[in-house]
């Protein structure tokens, strides 16, 4: 008899294993949940794109022309230049060149003497931080005659003028440099 109870025992202990496997609990439910409100059906929804913020880059056109032998126009805040495009060249310079550290050209002696002028028409890209803070330039020239600036503000193919600069006055003592700093306005497109 005590054979037959181990025996049974046994056999108990093998069926209690056998139904206490990884799948029969995974089947009972250990905790009931009971929905006070009814669910919201959910609607189908696309995913809209996050909005990035491009900042538009400031489009200044600048005509700079010169009667003298020579004229540099220097941007000192060059780091905010994005990009500088020539557009055109009027006169008869001997030489001019355009980066974005600045503008420089220049003519014979000859010819600025007899006030001839020579010109370049550029397209100035700036980062739209320029708009925040005082942009400057410094614009040197030759001893003779004058050197002009005159900057316009480019939005949708129209030119908005912004500020016209002469530089005509002789500054002594700077070795024939006659430098002129220059604060770029741009208080007419900040808003």
């Amino acid at each position: 008899m005590v054979k037959r109870i181990i025996l049974f025992n046994l056999l108990l202990l093998i069926l209690t294993t056998a139904c206490t496997s990884e799948r029969a609990t995974e089947r009972l439910p250990t905790a009931t949940s009971i929905p006070t409100e009814s669910p919201a059906t959910p609607i189908p929804t696309e995913a809209l794109p996050t909005p990035t913020i491009k900042s538009q880059a400031v489009h200044l056109r600048i005509e700079f022309q010169t009667t003298s032998d020579w004229s540099d126009l220097t941007f000192l805040s060059s780091e905010n230049v994005i990009e500088t495009k020539l557009l055109s060249v009027e006169g008869d310079p001997i030489d001019y060149e355009i980066t974005s550290k600045g503008v420089s050209i220049s003519q014979p002696t000859e010819n600025a003497e007899a006030g001839d002028q020579v010109s370049i028409t550029f397209d100035l890209r700036m980062d739209p931080v320029v708009l925040e803070n005082p942009q400057f330039m410094l614009l040197e020239r030759g001893d003779l005659n004058a050197s002009n600036l005159k900057i316009y503000y480019v939005s949708n193919d129209q030119s908005i003028f912004l500020q016209e600069i002469n530089h005509k006055r002789m500054v002594l003592d700077q070795l024939g440099r006659n430098p002129e700093t220059i604060v770029l306005d741009l208080s007419a497109i900040q808003d």
